[in-house]
């Protein structure tokens, strides 16, 4: 639910306030297994192969029921104003937002695979409170050179209130807190009404999730923010009436990556820990081909390119556990990010009311763990995820102005690939997905 309010303070001045506030429940069910075959409570249904270890997944007469809730509450104030300044025209926008939210978690386990209820083994609360206070100034040096200049504090307090894990009641109970101050610049230059150069540079802030920062025994494990410094420049060409492009070059600088834990990640066992110093950067490609222009179409028919060539390393030395060694990762690539990936998508009115859109997507080969592992281990957690392309195509049929049918296909060919191996394993590509339905416009 969100409620909105905006006045006209002056002819060059208005001042927007609203209110918002959502509740979002996640009861999942899930059976579980084991890697062992001398597991106990088995139903007697295995997958994979019995005759490697932990090659196999025994599935157990018995689940685990996450029942979770989370309620969020917000308001945000913000006064845009314009006016001129040493000679030079001002957008001015300023303003502040609170953001508080409460997570309800539990954990019931059943007795059976099909157990909707069970034994309460864990309860908790988290909460955060959330303030950020900004400022926004776009300062026009001339009509062909406009400035940006920008400022953000935001300020996170976070707490877990732990009261009943591992079936046991407790009292639990941890804060911590976490501020950053965010500055800002970004510039874009006109050289004609054919060429845009653009460039910017900016503060990166994320604090950590409550429930990574401090652990389930309430000690604060210290994750600190991910911070960084990111870096982009490009240009922006229109190369003919019917075909523009965008050629960008960024680098993230995070002077702090929170990474998620592995067995070969050398941490605690938590769910996160700082990661360290990492660098990324890479170039990415767009182009828009207007077809309609070239054959004289009268409805729409375009097609757009794009692609991303990007390197992502840790840049720092960083030693983990590999067997009875410990290896310095500093030059490994990071996990779950591919050196190359594009799409294109076309879009083509047959007329007026009929639309077709058809999207290809390709992803590179990616690895699973910050040791760069090839070879995939036997229960699939770790090893090289292979490049993968996926099309899907959607189409549309306005039947009146407020009422419009749809329909899309997701996977077209099916494909069958690895899209994830974190965090229990391999998780596989969607399977062809038909979906058609009605959109009716109050």
């Amino acid at each position: 639910i969100s409620a909105f309010y905006q006045t006209l303070l002056t002819n060059s001045a208005v001042l927007n306030f609203s209110v918002f506030g959502n509740q979002t429940a996640r009861n999942w069910r899930r059976q579980d297994f084991d890697r062992k075959s001398s597991t106990t409570n088995k139903t007697g249904v295995v997958f994979g192969d019995t005759t490697i270890a932990s090659g196999a997944i025994y599935l157990k007469n018995s689940n685990a029921n996450r029942d979770r809730q989370f309620n969020v509450l917000g308001s945000q104030i913000d006064l845009n104003s314009n006016f001129e300044f040493l000679g030079y025209e001002n957008q001015l926008s300023t303003g502040a937002r609170y953001l508080y939210e409460k997570a309800f978690e539990q954990r019931v386990n059943g007795t059976s695979y099909l157990a909707v209820s069970g034994n309460l083994v864990e309860d908790e609360v988290r909460t955060g409170n959330a303030i950020s206070i900004f400022a926004q100034d776009k300062i026009h040096i001339t009509s062909d050179f406009l400035l940006t200049l920008g400022l953000r504090y935001e300020m996170f307090d976070y707490e877990r209130d732990i009261r009943r894990i591992k079936s046991l009641d407790t009292m639990i109970f941890a804060e911590h807190g976490i501020s950053e101050l965010i500055p800002g610049i970004g510039i874009n230059y006109s050289f004609n009404e054919n060429l845009t150069l653009f460039a910017g540079l900016h503060r990166g802030f994320a604090p950590p999730r409550t429930k990574d920062a401090i652990t389930a025994e309430g000690m604060a494990l210290d994750l600190s923010a991910e911070l960084s410094w990111n870096y982009e420049i490009g240009i922006r060409p229109v190369l003919s009436n019917y075909l523009s492009g965008e050629f960008t070059f960024y680098a993230l600088d995070f002077s702090n990556q929170i990474i998620p834990v592995s067995v070969s990640s050398g941490g605690l066992g938590y769910g996160l820990i700082n990661g360290g110093r990492t660098l990324h950067t890479g170039f990415e490609i767009s182009f828009l081909l207007n077809i309609a222009e070239i054959v004289d179409y009268k409805n729409e028919f375009s097609l757009s390119l794009s692609s991303t060539i990007s390197n992502s390393e840790y840049n720092s030395d960083r030693f983990v556990e590999n067997g009875t060694e410990k290896i310095n990762i500093k030059g490994n690539k990071l996990p779950y990010s591919p050196e190359f990936s594009a799409s294109a998508v076309l879009n083509f009115k047959l007329f007026k009311e009929l639309g077709l859109n058809f999207n290809a997507t390709y992803v590179g080969e990616q690895f699973a763990d910050e040791l760069n592992t090839i070879s995939p281990s036997a229960d699939g957690t770790i090893g090289l995820i292979d490049s993968y392309m996926l099309f899907d195509v959607s189409l549309n049929y306005e039947l009146t102005n407020n009422i419009e049918l749809f329909a899309s296909i997701k996977n077209i060919s099916d494909s069958r690939f690895i899209a994830s191996r974190r965090p229990q394993g391999i998780k596989v590509s969607v399977p062809r997905m038909i979906t058609v339905g009605i959109d009716y416009k109050f």
